[in-house]
């Protein structure tokens, strides 16, 4: 089989139903990442609230139980940040203080699902946009490393042979584009539900999609509930 599919049914209903985003992966190669959805970003009282972030909560919880009953693989990312940090604008940064680690700012937004495994980056002084050299240190035993040598996402994905990846999160310009630029960059296909992405400011998230999209990512709309594009395909045979 060449390439894969994307379905926008609810499995349980057989019929579609707008708003609510599920997939089905059709083969084994895709994983979905979930980026920042974190109480510092989501939450309106989050020290860097991101516009509309609540709004995709609903969207993106139902394709993490769609990607469940498909059994596909699901990432979380997350900023973990130090207390003090080039990144916040008291060291010379340009934010305010925010996902610092192990406070209620830094943990996944309560009505997010959890099924797999988080990834923390922005960990030491880098802003750490991209999900991409994100750690996992809980489950790096699994894949037969030390607790020393965290997981990266991108071996993670490489040990599952993912070679496409569904993007969501926030914000859109930021973090969300510097993961799935690096995605890209490794060679992925990339797959970008627009309703399950919001952003920091509306215009500058519509240019980095714009951007991915030249650069061969796929933005998924409400209306392409009939399956994917052919050109999200890739080179790639099954």
């Amino acid at each position: 089989m060449v390439g894969w599919v994307i379905g926008w049914q609810l499995p349980q209903q057989g019929k579609t139903m707008q708003h609510e985003g599920l997939y089905r992966a059709q083969q084994p190669h895709t994983a979905l990442v979930v980026v920042d959805m974190q109480n510092d970003f989501v939450d309106p009282q989050g020290a860097l609230a991101v516009p509309h972030a609540l709004t995709i909560l609903k969207p993106i919880a139902a394709l993490i139980q769609a990607a469940r009953l498909a059994s596909t693989p699901i990432a979380y990312t997350m900023d973990w940040h130090p207390p003090r940090t080039r990144h916040f604008r008291a060291w010379g940064g340009c934010w305010p203080v925010h996902g610092v680690a192990d406070t209620w700012g830094a943990c996944l937004h309560p009505e997010l699902p959890i099924a797999g495994p988080c990834f923390r980056k922005g960990m030491g002084q880098e802003d750490g946009y991209s999900g991409w050299s994100a750690c996992c240190e809980e489950h790096a035993g699994q894949w037969g490393r030390a607790a020393d040598a965290p997981l990266l996402l991108s071996a993670w994905l490489g040990q599952l042979a993912v070679c496409t990846v569904v993007i969501t999160g926030v914000a859109t310009e930021y973090c969300v584009a510097a993961t799935a630029a690096d995605a890209l960059e490794a060679g992925l296909a990339v797959v970008i539900p627009r309703g399950c992405c919001a952003a920091v400011d509306q215009g500058a998230g519509q240019a980095a999609l714009e951007r991915l999209r030249q650069g061969g990512a796929v933005l998924l709309d409400e209306e392409d509930r009939d399956g994917l594009p052919q050109r999200a395909a890739g080179h790639a045979e099954y």
